[in-house]
């Protein structure tokens, strides 16, 4: 299967978030992105999980998906949260 996503040299360093609170679409996602990109993932269920690990190293992440309604925080105020600890 052709990789659609795929990184200049030998191999990716890219490193992309996941964020869902459905175990059964963060799975989904996880093996989809996986399939077609060599990207690191780190997947988190919640985004009050996430916004620590992003906090402690925020360069390292080129890319984030999230999903937008999750409980006690949306993915809008996530995705918020996040650009102002990396602008």
């Amino acid at each position: 299967m052709k990789r659609l996503f795929t990184q200049s040299g030998p191999a990716s360093n890219a490193r992309w978030m996941v964020v869902d609170d459905d175990a059964n679409i963060l799975s989904l996602m996880q093996t989809a992105l996986a399939e077609f990109s060599d990207a690191d993932l780190k997947c988190f269920d919640s985004p009050h999980q996430a916004l620590p690990a992003f906090a402690d190293h925020p360069g390292a992440f080129s890319l984030v998906i999230t999903d937008l309604e999750m409980p006690g925080m949306s993915g809008i105020e996530l995705s918020g949260r996040l650009q102002k600890s990396a602008p």
